[in-house]
């Protein structure tokens, strides 16, 4: 036989299960396929070392004698079955790995079309999250191949959108990912882009609700492109999404999470309410979701939130488990508030047993002079630090570390000193949370024993940003 790099592992199912007979192939084959599952080779029972009366030199086999590891994601495993009349039979089954250390990770994306001949004089509509994704417009130009339109940013300060060769989603044209900027590729016309839109997101660019901007989408034979940029607010194009009202709604464990119930604009005012009652378990779970749209939940930073120190976070599509809770008697009436101007959020909820209560979304959440920080990491074994706030700056508080005897330190942030309202790192060093667990940490090194100053700026735009450091002292702070 050839040489190999790596050798054959050799297991049997006989060792596990003794010979089944006329089931033993199908039993051998079993195990293949469990073996390609797990990119595991599980050892023969029994068997501790080979007997040395047996020559295997040359004979490019490994006898498992304990669990390996194939090494390999995918792989190839066979099995030969040789039968007391003489019929003798081998099947060989390839797979990838599903479970275990090596399991294959599946990312199913779109397949890009090739570009369609364009018609003269096609059409093509856009679709929004500025009407609630509920009308059609179509885009002005279009003889040399260039559309335009011009939308402004709603109350949540950020839109989503689409286009259409026709007034449904059959022929979608759209980015080859979701949440996608300019640079994204674009595909279609197709029927696979739900869930795959482009956003114009003002609160990057830190620009207010009402603001317009200018889409342009080129269409030629070669390439289909689309960008959009910021024209203040007036343009002389037809602006989409001024007049569209839009809804609110709740959702709950009051009707079991199915379907919304909608909450009414309270004339002359600037929020929309709605109530529900509590049922026989004495507590009852909501949160709000935008023209019911479950990619525009309004919800709480933690699960089962009953504490106004966590923020409110949406309109966006991560409010799955995170609900507000209400506890009171049976049959006792909940009023639910909700107001959002200027991508600022409030919701109010009242009761008879809750009194009143109201959360903000982060802006205002941030710059509470009732909320209060603390640092918690190695430099104070676990306890906890207190964050002083910046007199001058809101939302801005400090706090000095002392790095150890090797230069380091690591540290989280508690809110009001909730163990279940914790700020800290995603993998990319953005802030996350508050919520209730601490994944990551922030690492600080340095000169052993030198004074480093944590900044939290909760103001900051860039959540890269918001938690920064530097020696103590300087003016220089670096995340």
């Amino acid at each position: 036989m050839h040489q190999r790099e790596f050798p054959l592992l050799k297991t049997s199912a006989k060792s596990n299960i003794a010979h089944l007979e006329a089931g033993a192939g199908i039993a051998g084959l079993t195990k293949c396929i469990m073996m390609i599952n797990m990119a595991t080779a599980p050892p023969n029972c029994h068997l501790n070392i080979i007997n040395p009366h047996l020559t295997t030199e040359g004979f490019p086999v490994y006898f498992d004698t304990e669990q390996c590891n194939t090494g390999y994601s995918s792989l190839y495993c066979g099995v030969s079955s040789f039968g007391f009349g003489g019929t003798n039979s081998r099947a060989d089954v390839y797979g990838y790995a599903s479970k275990g250390h090596k399991a294959v990770i599946k990312f199913y994306m779109p397949k890009p079309n090739p570009p369609r001949v364009m018609p003269i004089g096609q059409d093509v509509f856009i679709c929004g999250s500025w009407t609630g994704w509920s009308e059609y417009e179509a885009m002005e130009g279009g003889g040399d191949g260039v559309y335009t339109c011009a939308i402004a940013l709603g109350d949540s300060r950020y839109e989503k959108f689409y286009l259409s060769c026709t007034e449904d989603t059959y022929e979608a044209i759209h980015p080859l990912i979701d949440n996608a900027d300019q640079t994204a590729q674009v595909v279609g016309p197709d029927w696979d882009g739900k869930g795959l839109y482009w956003i114009i997101d003002g609160r990057e660019e830190q620009v207010p609700a009402g603001t317009i901007y200018e889409i342009t989408f080129t269409w030629t034979p070669d390439r289909k492109s689309i960008t959009w940029e910021k024209v203040g607010e007036s343009t002389d194009a037809k602006v989409l999404g001024y007049e569209y009202e839009h809804k609110f709604y709740m959702t709950g464990s009051f009707r079991k999470f199915d379907g919304y119930t909608q909450m009414k604009k309270i004339e002359g005012e600037n929020f929309y309410e709605g109530t529900f009652k509590i049922g026989y378990r004495f507590r009852e779970e909501f949160q709000i979701v935008r023209d019911a749209d479950p990619e525009q939940a309004i919800y709480p930073s933690i699960p089962s939130c009953t504490s106004t120190s966590a923020p409110l976070q949406g309109p966006d599509p991560h409010g799955k488990g995170k609900n507000w809770l209400v506890k009171g008697s049976q049959h006792d009436t909940v009023t639910v508030r909700v107001s959002l101007v200027d991508g600022k959020c409030s919701v109010t909820v009242s009761s008879v047993v809750l009194g009143e209560k109201t959360w903000e979304s982060w802006a205002s959440w941030a710059t509470r002079i009732t909320q209060s920080f603390y640092l918690r990491g190695s430099f104070n074994q676990g306890r906890t630090t207190p964050m002083l706030p910046d007199e001058n700056t809101p939302g801005v508080h400090r706090c000095r570390v002392i790095l150890d005897d090797e230069g380091t330190a690591s540290f989280y942030i508690l809110v009001n000193e909730d163990e279940k309202l914790v700020l800290h790192p995603d993998e990319e060093l953005s802030l996350v949370g508050p919520d209730l667990q601490a994944t990551n940490h922030w690492y600080l090194e340095g000169p052993p024993r030198t004074i480093y100053e944590v900044k939290l700026d909760l103001l900051q735009p860039d959540r890269k940003k918001i938690v920064s450091w530097g020696p103590s002292g300087t003016s220089a702070l670096v995340a």
